[in-house]
């Protein structure tokens, strides 16, 4: 079953016409109402991804990985419990307006 999720952060620094790649494109999106994080990386043969729940994760393992997407602002509200206690999505949407989001909603 899908599940809609806010991209919070889609980076790519592939060539233009690169083929399969193990480390880009990334990709960073959450899930308010399921409170799980999905993350991506690479395309083709190299693509790698996963749905995480956001009680299991562990933001400081992840650190590159916000690094390289622009999206230490978003590990810092999961390492300090900000991002668990917002249950209403008006306020989630605020909060990716505060930090400059647009908003893409996905499906996973």
């Amino acid at each position: 079953m899908s599940e809609a999720y806010y991209v919070i952060a889609e980076v790519d620094q592939r060539a233009l016409k690169s083929g399969n790649d193990s480390k880009w494109p990334k990709v960073l999106a959450y899930s308010n109402s399921a409170k799980k994080l999905f993350l991506s990386e690479g395309c083709g043969h190299g693509l790698m991804g996963g749905k995480i729940s956001l009680i299991k994760f562990n933001a400081s393992d992840w650190h590159d990985f916000f690094k390289d997407t622009n999206s230490t602002w978003f590990q810092k509200l999961i390492a300090d419990g900000t991002l668990f206690s917002i249950n209403e999505e008006s306020d989630f949407l605020d909060l990716l307006a505060k930090n400059n989001c647009s908003v893409k909603i996905v499906c996973y």
